[in-house]
């Protein structure tokens, strides 16, 4: 994924400047700040383009998205939060909530207009609920809070109308769910999330200043401490205006029994103590994310020093600079300003955003330390989202001090050893990270063994092959225990020898048109014939039993097995006893926990009469030890993305298809149990 976001910015970028190589070179030169999602792999991606060797090298410093950040305000803590959630999911954002139920459905959404007409609202077009965007849930709770009573109806409606449907099903999981308590708490939810789209819509806007950044997040904070900590939403907002709804009651049935919402008595000062209090934590985890998001000593934070206010702004400007010319004065437009609809949505959002009279401004840090002590320690949600939030927190620091952002004496006592430490985990993960790509294109894509005349054999599936010119001087053998390359007619399928010889010794086995690429040692091998790759089985510590009714009825294989296990390298051993001497080692590596280390080949009828994993016949023991690649496909060589000077781009297909041919080089079988099998270091028997 990281090197895809490496390659992909690269292509875009080679795109823009029309693939000038001055005008590329000149660009990534003068890009010196980048700007990722706080993602691990995206903060990667930032890294390796801002390295010396990268695609950035001027880059100074890779900051953390603001707007997905401020995202993460409402959605981390929401989840974490088991009451909200619940609400929530039930209500809003879960598949079967009546807001989506409405929205995709036509005819719900007619009646729900007009029960909202007869109650004198606007024509609501939709419920405006899109799940890619977490933070767009906030319009359709809001919509549900002021036109609760509309949605019930319509709720209703589905009942009757489509009992047997699957909205009627959904209408009356809605119905079911609702309770005076939910309602109450999913208003005060409501007033939260108004408060946070603001934060994310201002940090969205390419337009907005980000030296008043800072001062917002202060506002933001200030404003749901008021609200929530402080216990003044119930004089303002949508938990007021739920609150007055409740107070008249609605009656209707479902599941065939009556049931009640809202009554003069049905909501209790206990009743808004709990969902207060579940609004605390809310309020405790989303100061917690801001302290890890937009940390006091990022360098974004940093420009809050250029917010002035804009009469000092004019006045400094003057004592700088002088008057400016009366042409450059801008014109203050003497237009009023239209207001709202009365009784409209926007009415109604901008009376709730004046709260209940003027809020004490301060900063989030200050919050944020009175909002913690509202955190439950015996809740197992809370806690592990506000350890994840502190291990952030610390995460960052380590990475600003190794930035050169903060100092030795800025960071707590020890970080600067921790941070060393962080240092060398870094760097012995990028190693591991450039050894997994080289491991996976190695595997996507190996490279057919380079040829030596000298040393290397070739054995010919058709003898009249070895008169072609390419083979002149060349080491040509039918003996099956030389080769390193088996040239054969079709290499999907190869004669049963070749395939035996291949498994066990390892080699490549090709088509003609390949070998003579190899030998020539053309440019363009990569694109002619077919060449599939088999690892070495006898690099994997085994001891092989062969029975006597195996060695009958499969010579040539026995003969394979047994000259395999004398050679240098092998690290196969036979086991020359009987049955007796092969159940006494195979019990011994059971024991051991090495279940595979011990394997006898016998026919297939013997092998299903005894009902062993380890005792298999041939087809079986092909199946389990062959590992097999392609690597030479015959139409271009395939590279992952930042394997190489090509994008890797839009090349999927070509290693589907391999693993259909990989796939078929072997007969079909049962696969042994997972773990069964051993990776292997690629080997060759050149001798």
């Amino acid at each position: 994924m990281t090197e895809s976001l490496v390659q992909g910015t690269r292509a875009i970028l080679s795109q823009f400047v029309e693939g000038d190589e001055d005008q590329m070179a000149a660009l990534q030169q003068k890009v010196i700040l980048l700007n990722m999602d706080a993602a691990a792999d995206e903060q990667l991606a930032g890294r390796l383009m801002a390295c010396n060797d990268g695609l950035f090298p001027g880059v100074k410093q890779v900051c953390r998205d603001r707007a997905h950040a401020a995202r993460r305000v409402i959605s981390r803590p929401f989840k974490a939060s088991a009451e909200i959630w619940d609400v929530f999911q039930a209500l809003i954002w879960g598949n079967a909530s009546m807001p989506a139920t409405i929205q995709s459905s036509d005819v719900l959404r007619k009646v729900f207009n007009q029960y909202v007409k007869d109650m004198g609202g606007d024509r609501v077009q939709s419920m405006s609920l899109c799940k890619q965007r977490f933070d767009s849930h906030q319009k359709a709770t809001g919509r549900l809070i002021l036109w609760l009573r509309p949605t019930i109806k319509t709720a209703i409606y589905a009942t009757v109308y489509r009992r047997n449907d699957r909205d009627g099903e959904r209408a009356a999981f809605f119905l079911r769910s609702l309770s005076e308590e939910r309602v109450l708490l999913l208003a005060m939810v409501a007033d939260f999330t108004d408060e946070a789209t603001r934060i994310i819509r201002l940090m969205d806007s390419e337009a907005a200043d980000v030296a008043t950044h800072n001062i917002e997040l202060d506002v933001f904070a200030s404003r749901v401490k008021h609200l929530f900590i402080d216990e003044h939403a119930t004089k303002s907002g949508y938990t007021m205006f739920a609150l007055e709804s409740l107070k008249t009651p609605i009656a209707f049935d479902v599941d065939g029994k009556s049931k009640t919402l809202g009554g003069p008595t049905k909501v209790s000062p206990a009743m808004i103590a709990r969902c207060f209090a579940s609004m605390k934590k809310l309020v405790g985890l989303s100061t917690e994310v801001i302290a890890s998001e937009f940390p006091a000593y990022e360098i974004l934070t940093a420009l809050k020093i250029f917010d002035v206010s804009e009469v000092m702004a004019q006045q400094l400007w003057i004592e700088w600079y002088g008057e400016p010319r009366k042409g450059s004065t801008s014109r203050i437009d003497l237009g009023t300003k239209r207001g709202h609809k009365k009784g409209s949505e926007a009415d109604f959002l901008a009376k709730r955003r004046r709260l209940d009279g003027p809020v004490k401004l301060l900063p989030h840090d200050e919050v944020r330390l009175e909002a913690s002590a509202n955190l439950p320690a015996d809740c197992q949600r809370v806690q592990a989202e506000l350890t994840f939030q502190r291990n952030k927190q610390f995460k960052n620091t380590i990475q600003s001090y190794l930035s050169g952002h903060l100092t030795a004496k800025e960071v707590p006592d020890g970080m600067v050893d921790v941070a060393q430490t962080f240092v060398e985990l870094e760097t012995r993960r990028d190693a591991a990270r450039v050894r997994g790509v080289s491991k996976f294109q190695a595997l996507l894509a190996p490279s057919p063994p380079q040829f030596d005349r000298r040393n290397h054999w070739i054995f010919l599936e058709v003898a009249e092959w070895s008169q072609k010119p390419e083979f002149f001087r060349c080491k040509v053998t039918q003996d099956l225990q030389l080769p390193l390359f088996f040239v054969v007619a079709n290499p999907e399928k190869p004669p049963s020898q070749v395939l035996w010889a291949a498994s066990v010794r390892g080699g490549c086995v090709l088509d003609l048109a390949c070998m003579r690429g190899i030998i020539e040692n053309r440019d363009d091998k990569a694109t002619t014939g077919i060449a599939f790759l088999y690892d070495a089985a006898y690099a994997i510590k085994r001891q092989i039993f062969l029975c006597p009714s195996f060695r009958a009825a499969n010579a040539e294989a026995s003969e394979i097995i047994q000259a395999a296990v004398g050679q240098e390298r092998s690290k196969w051993k036979m086991i020359d006893g009987g049955w007796e001497a092969f159940a006494e080692a195979s019990a011994k590596s059971q024991q051991a926990g090495r279940k595979w280390a011990v394997l006898g080949l016998t026919i297939p009828r013997i092998a299903a009469n005894m009902q062993e994993d380890n005792v298999m016949s041939s087809k079986t023991f092909l199946k389990f030890v062959s590992r097999v690649h392609c690597c030479n496909r015959a139409a271009g060589t395939v590279r992952m993305a930042g394997s190489g000077p090509k994008d890797g781009i839009a090349q999927r297909g070509a290693v589907k298809s391999d693993a259909v041919m990989v796939t078929k080089m072997v007969p079909e079988m049962e696969t042994p149990p997972l773990g069964a099998t051993q990776r292997c270091s690629l080997r060759f028997d050149a001798s």
